[in-house]
């Protein structure tokens, strides 16, 4: 069914956030997908308007600058059906010391009790860098074929790039020991650009991780703010106390400071060498900071490649997942 022009604006409006809209939430009497606490909300991605593939093309078409013909092919009715039959797929909310905060969770319909598990770190600050339904659906959900669990958040909203927001990818690992259909055995951390260096404050000291995927990521802030100095704005912004704290709170979020505090699990490095959002030298820091602390680790170093790497990586990074999680 048609939706009206109202309608129409406010699907676009929800289709493009990375909150979940509260007006198509459910909480299914209570049987959330993990029985930890911090959960108050949680709908199936594809809950109506989502369920139609032929709104979505109409919105996308009218409000996005795509081609028609990816648009009609990546929501075809037979793609589109495909995808929401074949995975499991939940935005909800969950609390953090009072702060509602935005994640998402999916896996394939086939996943068995025994799925590892995936934490994904997402990049940017504030609403830039969201996982927002349209790029889910394009970009993240087939990596659920891999036979994982991925679980991601959008952080809160005042975000503190790399502060008081670290929390809120913590609290992840509590909903995540609170599902029953999955291995807790096997979790492993991925995070991408500033995800990257959150999600090594995340792991540090912790005894329940697997395998940590480091991708695109600053080891060292200070370095970083000398190599791309309009940041700046960024930490000022975002970073409670930055003016009077600048060499602490930079230390804070800097693994090479305290990569011995690590737990002692594998590591995966990815860059590329074209990256001029990230200089690809924190690699190499972080590399020599894990020799010095005695963890083991993967250096993989894409030629040409920016800031977001080539499809390649992600097979690869499956690939050494699927190693040392099954050793």
């Amino acid at each position: 069914m048609a939706l009206s022009k109202l309608a129409l604006k406010v699907f676009l409006i929800s289709l493009m956030s990375g909150v979940v809209c509260s007006a198509n939430s459910a909480s299914n009497n209570g049987q959330f997908f993990s029985s930890h606490s911090a959960i108050t909300e949680q709908t199936d991605c594809f809950a109506p308007p989502y369920d139609d593939a032929s709104n979505l093309r109409t919105i996308i078409a009218d409000f996005t600058q795509m081609e028609s013909r990816a648009i009609n092919h990546v929501f075809s009715e037979q793609l589109f059906d495909m995808r929401k039959n074949r995975y499991e797929c939940l935005r909800f909310t969950y609390q953090v010391d009072g702060t509602e905060v935005p994640g998402f969770m999916f896996r394939s319909v086939n996943a068995g009790s025994d799925s590892p598990v995936l934490v994904y770190h997402r990049g940017g600050n504030g609403k830039y860098g969201q996982i927002r339904w349209v790029n889910l659906y394009l970009k993240y959900l087939d990596m659920a074929a891999n036979g994982y669990t991925i679980i991601g958040s959008n952080l809160r909203e005042n975000d503190e790039f790399g502060g008081a927001d670290v929390d809120d990818t913590r609290e992840l690992l509590n909903i995540v020991h609170g599902m029953e259909n999955v291995d807790h055995n096997r979790i492993a951390l991925w995070g991408v650009s500033r995800g990257a260096s959150q999600m090594m404050q995340v792991a540090r000291n912790r005894n329940d991780i697997r395998a940590l995927v480091f991708e695109a990521g600053n080891a060292d802030h200070q370095r970083a703010l000398q190599d791309r100095p309009e940041m700046i704005d960024v930490y000022l912004k975002r970073v409670p106390n930055f003016e009077d704290n600048r060499e602490e709170e930079l230390a804070k979020r800097s693994v090479i400071f305290w990569a011995d505090e690590l737990p002692d699990v594998p590591v995966l490095i990815l860059h590329g060498d074209a990256d001029d959002r990230v200089d690809v030298e924190q690699a190499h820091l972080l590399a020599r900071a894990l020799d010095e602390s005695g963890h083991e680790y993967e250096l993989k170093v894409y030629s040409g490649a920016g800031h977001a790497l080539p499809d390649n990586a992600r097979e690869d990074m499956f690939r050494w997942l699927n190693t040392v999680l099954n050793n």
